[in-house]
């Protein structure tokens, strides 16, 4: 019966570890499209900078 109950707090970490990991990447994914809008707004605004000059 201890053995079930081993299993069964190692699947229950698995499980948490998962969401874990999940929620990480969601994040992570947000810090990527912002990273890259600001690439871009970047670029526009070099560019414009460099026409008005």
């Amino acid at each position: 019966m201890k053995v079930m109950t081993v299993v069964g707090e190692w699947f229950y970490d698995l499980i948490r570890e998962l969401e874990q990991t999940r929620e990480r990447e969601a994040e992570l994914a947000v810090v990527r499209e912002r990273v890259r809008f600001a690439g871009d707004l970047h670029d526009i605004q070099g560019h414009t900078l460099h026409v008005v000059s």
